[in-house]
């Protein structure tokens, strides 16, 4: 049997084991990346929070 008559069953498998590898490895790249993004955000929102606490009190 095989795939689209292009690939034997045993190719046709390690092409679509390997997609779901890179699947995984994208969504885990995003995930990183997502995670990271919030962490920037949550910075400079400190940061800003900082200085606009130090234009209120004058320091």
């Amino acid at each position: 049997m095989s795939f689209f008559g292009l690939y034997d069953d045993e190719s046709a498998e390690r092409i679509f084991e390997s997609r779901r590898k890179m699947e995984r490895l994208r969504l885990r790249i995003y995930n990183i990346v997502e995670r990271s993004s919030w962490d920037t955000a949550i910075l400079f929102k400190r940061i800003n929070d900082a200085k606009k606490k130090k234009q209120r009190t004058g320091e």
